[in-house]
């Protein structure tokens, strides 16, 4: 019995998989009725395949949505290297995409951004050789050669290499983490409305590299996640700098993939050179570094003119003011619509004790009657999103003030959601309530 089927003899069954690009061998299998995701690779990727295996075990420990170790090793002959993980179900965030509306597209996209920047968050300062304009442009300067020699010039890929020239020192004294290595939808899993991530085998710089650089596969066919994962990133404060950087790695990745798909894909040379001509337009022919899809939605949130995506507003909430050790769970309660009410329900009787008290501005009884939370209130223009088991309040949107006294007026605790600060009603009781004015740090 070779190798392989000795491993696999040890599952109830096993389906191979031929979706994706990766070049490991992939099954789904059956172990005691659960599924699993089986990888194999060959015995000379042992040590690589090993530093994949506890990175993501370390992201498994740091509580992301990401796919469980479960097993790893070496066959006894050494030539195959078995990776064994957890079977995350759902679909492909590529194929719900297209069903969903706009709103929803964004609320997905927000997940994926937040995702993104607690992997960064997570990944230990790069230890890589060379700074990082060294090693991209060692790998991107023979791919921009082969374009101006071999490439097939297209609408605005003149200005996209003058573009790249004027910039490129930007790249000089990035900082670096550990990346996924090919962040896109074909690589996040929906489930319940929850995204989690998966595929993270995939080799580009070393998986090591400048955080930002991750957004070079951002699906901007769906403008709506796209604007939704930058926030998502970001937490709605997107920093001038990323602008410029994004518009250069995005440009370039697609515009060096023409001659990629000249001799080795010819048939999807008319998809990426059309790529390639909607990236050069959204930057306005590379002259705002801000794409259009953007600008039309900078009021963060919004589709078309409607209200910002409650469930976008309900993750920045939790991740930017509860305590981290509680948020995915409130987080997976709030986002399901089967168990809302009872997380709604929770945070009524622990409020106080899930909140992150290092990001709170004002407390007291008498919150909403202070002079100073009143004078802070009347600087916030907008409506407010109300949270709460009262449905009364829940999904009110309000102006801080009248959203500020309806709370008070209930028993119940609420959340009164705004832009870049929230205002917690703890649930009224014997010996008092805890109201608590939170903002964002800066």
């Amino acid at each position: 019995m070779d190798a392989v089927s000795d491993y696999l003899s040890m599952f109830q069954n096993a389906e191979k998989i031929s979706r994706g690009m990766s070049g490991d061998e992939k099954y789904r299998v059956v172990m005691d009725g659960t599924p699993c995701l089986l990888r194999i690779a060959g015995g000379g990727e042992y040590e690589r395949k090993k530093t994949e295996y506890e990175y993501l075990k370390s992201l498994n420990g740091a509580g992301l949505p990401v796919p469980e170790c479960l097993d790893f090793c070496r066959s006894a002959d050494g030539t195959k290297v078995f990776t064994l993980l957890s079977w995350l179900p759902g679909d492909l965030a590529a194929d719900v995409l297209p069903g969903m509306s706009g709103r929803e597209q964004y609320g997905l996209g927000f997940q994926a951004g937040d995702v993104l920047r607690r992997v960064h968050e997570h990944s230990p300062a790069a230890d890589a050789s060379g700074d990082w304009y060294g090693r991209y442009f060692a790998v991107m300067e023979p791919r921009l050669e082969a374009f101006r020699r071999y490439g097939d010039p297209f609408d605005g890929s003149e200005e996209v290499l003058n573009y790249l020239e004027e910039n490129r020192n930007l790249l000089r004294g990035r900082p670096m983490c550990r990346h996924h290595g090919d962040y896109h939808t074909e690589n996040m899993v929906v489930c319940g409305g929850v995204l989690s991530v998966i595929d993270w085998h995939t080799v580009d710089f070393g998986n090591t590299g400048d955080p930002w650089y991750e957004f070079n596969r951002l699906g901007t066919e769906y403008p709506a996640f796209a604007r939704g994962q930058i926030d998502g990133y970001f937490a709605y404060r997107v920093p001038e700098a990323f602008w410029r950087l994004f518009a250069l790695y995005l440009s370039v990745s697609a515009l060096t993939s023409v001659v990629w798909a000249k001799y080795h894909a010819p048939e999807e040379l008319g998809s990426v050179m059309e790529l390639n001509r909607r990236v050069a337009a959204m930057f306005g022919g590379m002259k705002d570094p801000v794409p259009d899809w953007y600008r039309k939605g900078e009021t963060s949130g919004r589709e078309d003119g409607a209200e910002p995506d409650p469930r976008a507003e309900t993750e920045r909430f939790v991740r930017s003011f509860i305590r981290k050790d509680r948020q995915d769970r409130l987080l997976l309660e709030l986002m399901n619509e089967d168990r809302r009410y009872g997380g709604l329900d929770r945070f009524c009787h622990q409020a106080e004790d899930l909140l992150d008290l290092r990001r709170v501005a004002m407390q007291g009884e008498d919150l909403e009657r202070r002079a100073d939370f009143r004078r802070f209130a009347e600087e916030r223009g907008g409506l407010c999103l109300m949270l709460s088991p009262d449905p009364w309040l829940d999904g009110e949107r309000l102006p801080l003030t009248e959203a500020a006294e309806r709370a008070a007026a209930g028993t119940d605790a609420a959340v009164i959601l705004g832009s870049g600060y929230a205002v917690v009603f703890g649930e009224s009781m014997k010996g008092g309530r805890g109201k608590y004015l939170l903002e964002e740090e800066q």
